[in-house]
């Protein structure tokens, strides 16, 4: 009997000891508040675009969600947390029907949806209900998401923004996290080409959107997640943000050369005769390293590729909201500070583009070679510089800037016979998270075949200014028979852009469609290829030497 009591003693013992350890850890069957809200996420993205009642506007889901985040922070076990989603599916009313033979019992054959077989968070009567939804009738119409006519990327914009505040309570915050992780889930072309895998981002953005102590905070976070899908199409504002970059910049232009940043252009007309002229090296910002704020904006910076992220770092590293700016600069080696009278960012901009409007929209080059600025040649122009330089022995394109719909009537004299020159992807809207390949054939050249197309050579120039339409705009004319494109690659962010409106005044962007060549080969954060690679150098910008072209018209001669 003693030996009885004394193992009787013992096992009480060691469940004392098991229900103190338990108690400290948060219980054997405790689950972590970051994988439950990442899952009430996932939960209610799912139910906003594939359940019926909240696809037809039935339930205000935005509201359910900012009502679910509090209970679904205190359900902590696992039972309890079942009991919250199986709660909020019931919330949403009757579902659809599933067809016949639906997988609702089987682990899940795309991965995009892997989460549901997450038996670690969902007991089993939760997940076959999710999955009831899932392979559900999907409906034919959503209150929160359409396709753009005609061009079929999509359209947001039945979604309330709550522009105010602009320091949302954590509940907002979180739905502007699940609103933007799910819309980027489900109706994304280039989903799956992130540097980092989509379903791991919305548990690492969880805590911090969580811990976003102010509204300069938040937003910052928001950039640094629209700045996680790598799409230099995902340009993220807010007054907040205009305020923490400054209203005003240094009236000149920057770029990223040899690794150091460049001074490329020099508004004198702003710049009141201060000592700064096109090749100085930008050694320091107010003191900083100027290395050291690049490395600092890298994070908040939307960008497809290597080119466009130090482009877009350029377009905010001399931003200020002071009225003066002083940078160290360095010429040939000697090192000094200036100080700049700053101006209004939209100014400064206002006088590069009226100072680019002088320069021609074509023009004869020696040699009998054609020039054509892009940025500046309307489509009323096309037929006037198609006569003007079709005798030459070649024409150089210059697509470093953003085009104005010249493409088509470009082509058309270039070609001896249409070809087909892009294909396109878009999201599935029956079936969210899935993508269609647009059976519509877009082909550039005339109509018909034709003897009267231009026979000289055709030369392309193209960098990381070369963007969206731009890129577009040289995936037409490299059709032509006679084709060489020189430069570096450009940003890689084509296909129209589609908004999207988050707590607090914010907006932001992605590239609403996929955008491939005719034989499949993407073109989404790889860009257009140059065939001849040439990079500007500090002694060319100092010597007032465009490279790019200097090379163009090399291969000419």
């Amino acid at each position: 009997m003693t030996s009885v009591r004394l193992r009787l003693r013992l096992v009480s013992v060691v469940a004392a000891i098991v229900l103190a350890v338990g108690s400290t850890l948060g219980g054997a069957d405790t689950l972590d508040q970051t994988a439950r809200l990442a899952a009430l996420g996932r939960v209610w993205g799912l139910l906003k675009y594939f359940h019926p009642q909240v696809a037809r506007g039935a339930v205000d889901w935005d509201a359910v969600l900012v009502a679910e985040v509090p209970r679904i922070k205190a359900a902590e076990t696992k039972p309890a947390f079942n009991d919250e989603i199986e709660r909020l599916i019931a919330t949403a009313g009757a579902g659809s029907r599933v067809p016949d033979g639906a997988p609702v019992d089987r682990p899940e054959a795309d991965r995009a949806f892997s989460w549901l077989d997450d038996e670690g968070l969902f007991e089993r009567s939760t997940i076959e209900a999710l999955k009831a939804i899932r392979h559900g009738d999907v409906p034919v119409t959503n209150r929160y998401v359409k396709p753009v006519p005609n061009v079929l990327n999509p359209d947001f914009s039945g979604e309330t923004p709550y522009d105010t505040p602009a320091y949302p309570q954590e509940e907002m915050r979180l739905l502007a996290l699940f609103r933007f992780w799910n819309m980027f889930q489900y109706f994304a072309p280039n989903r799956d080409i992130t540097d980092r895998d989509w379903s791991e981002t919305l548990p690492a953005f969880v805590p911090r959107f969580l811990d976003a102590v102010n509204a300069l905070d938040y937003h910052l976070t928001v950039c640094e997640l629209t700045a996680s899908i790598n799409d230099a199409h995902a340009s993220t504002s807010s007054a907040t943000l205009a305020w923490r970059w400054g209203g005003n910049v240094a009236p000149i232009r920057t770029r990223f050369i040899e690794l150091q940043t460049v001074v490329t252009k020099v508004f004198e007309s702003l710049a009141g005769g201060a000592d700064v002229r096109p090749g100085d090296i930008v050694t320091n910002v107010d003191g900083v390293d100027a290395a050291a704020v690049r490395d600092r904006l890298r994070k908040y910076v939307w960008a497809s590729n290597e080119g466009s992220l130090q482009r877009n770092i350029d377009g905010l590293l001399l931003r200020t909201p002071s009225g003066s700016i002083t940078l160290g600069i360095s010429r040939y080696g000697v090192r000094k500070s200036v100080t700049m009278i700053t101006a209004p960012v939209a100014q400064v901009s206002q006088v590069e583009t009226a100072l680019e409007a002088t320069r021609p929209k074509w023009q004869m080059l020696a040699g009998n070679v054609g020039y054509v600025h892009m940025g500046l040649l309307q489509t009323g122009d096309v037929a006037a510089m198609m006569a003007a330089v079709r005798s030459t022995r070649a024409i150089v394109f210059d697509v470093r800037n953003y085009p104005n719909g010249t493409l088509y009537l470009i082509a058309q004299q270039l070609n001896p016979a249409p070809r087909e020159f892009v294909r396109f992807t878009r999201p599935r809207y029956e079936q969210p998270g899935t993508m269609l390949w647009e059976p519509r054939v877009f082909n550039a050249g005339p109509a018909s075949s034709t003897s009267g197309y231009y026979r000289g050579r055709v030369i392309l120039l193209g960098d990381d200014r070369t963007q969206s339409h731009a890129e577009f705009t040289m995936m037409a004319l490299r059709t032509a028979p006679d084709v060489t494109i020189v430069g570096s690659a450009t940003a890689g962010a084509d296909g129209n852009v589609s908004l999207i409106a988050l707590p607090g005044g914010i907006r932001t962007y992605f590239s609403g469609l996929g955008v491939f060549y005719p034989d499949g080969a993407p073109t989404q954060r790889v860009g257009i290829v140059p065939d001849i690679l040439v990079t500007p150098t500090i002694e060319g910008i100092q010597n007032g030497v465009d490279e790019v072209l200097e090379r163009a018209l090399a291969l000419v001669r």
